[in-house]
């Protein structure tokens, strides 16, 4: 019993650590494409998200996040695209389509079996950004 629980604690650490680089928790490039991937088929399900994503260009939003994510990730990426605050200006989003997007995120991350530790790492990095995208936001727009 007691090495059971040593081994579960063992393989657990070694899922994700604080240590580890959040790129490669997401599993590196190809976990944030298949990410994107669920995220995109998960907001298109969502009444509270798919109408912010009417008339958009798929394969080009596809291809903008994937960078995003690598970057605030810590990847090799490197975002040049639009400050969140400028692309999401006169978008009228509110907190309930932001709050169905974020649950889409971790859907989909927990699709791919990524850890709730570098889950969390990851929308913590994402959540300051939250204030640029949200109408009515403390100090957004």
């Amino acid at each position: 019993m007691v090495r059971s629980l040593i081994l579960c604690f063992l393989l657990a650490g070694c899922a994700s650590t604080p240590d580890e680089p959040l790129y490669d928790a997401l599993g590196g490039d190809a976990g944030i494409e298949r990410i994107v991937d669920g995220l995109i088929r998960n907001v298109a399900a969502d009444p509270r998200t798919r109408p912010h994503f009417r008339g958009i260009h798929i394969a080009g939003f596809r291809e903008r996040l994937e960078v995003h994510f690598c970057d605030v990730a810590g990847g090799p990426c490197k975002w040049e695209g639009r400050s969140m605050k400028e692309s999401h200006r006169n978008l009228g989003i509110e907190s309930a389509a932001f709050n169905g997007l974020v649950e889409a995120l971790i859907d989909a991350m927990d699709a791919e079996g990524v850890p709730v530790s570098a889950q969390n790492r990851f929308l913590a990095r994402l959540a300051t950004m939250q204030n640029d995208i949200v109408v009515g936001q403390a100090g957004g727009r």
